[in-house]
């Protein structure tokens, strides 16, 4: 009987500890307080490094219903999966700002190739926080009429 109990115990604390720490590394931190072209370089560092969750926490909630490894580096670098590996981020630059929204132009370089990619990518504030808002949403949800007219006149 004191076996069993004891059994019982281990196991139920065992349990415990697994929900706890599983929930406790759940969630992704992002970094506070950055400027658009920050959210850019972190996001692609973090796709790099195939951390795509981290890469993630600066794509606008309304926008990661269905993120994937290979959707999360296509929005960051316009590369595959197996491309971003070998990319390299050349330069981020903020060329317009109207609001609460932001175009930057990164410049992607995929290392032993002639291959530079030129990619402008729009950004929302959200509660003080810029977030990488994908394009084909800013063309399709009219919220993003404004980021539309940004992204256009670049």
């Amino acid at each position: 009987m004191l076996k069993k109990r004891s059994l019982v115990i281990f196991l139920t604390a065992i349990v415990v500890m697994a929900l706890f720490v599983g929930g406790c590394s759940g969630t992704v931190e992002r970094v506070r307080g950055l400027e658009p072209e920050a959210v850019v370089k972190t996001a692609f560092e973090a796709a790099k490094s195939q951390k795509i969750m981290k890469a993630a926490a600066y794509v606008a909630p309304s926008a990661l219903t269905d993120v994937d490894a290979d959707t999360m580096t296509k929005l960051l670098t316009g590369f595959g999966v197996d491309d971003i590996k070998t990319a390299n981020l050349l330069s981020v630059k903020k060329v317009s700002a109207r609001g609460d929204f932001a175009v930057v132009v990164a410049t992607i370089h995929q290392e032993n190739t002639l291959k530079i990619s030129v990619k402008t990518i729009g950004l929302e504030k959200i509660e003080d926080e810029w977030y990488i808002i994908p394009t084909d949403r800013i063309v399709q949800d009219t919220k993003y009429r404004l980021l539309a007219e940004l992204l256009g006149g670049i």
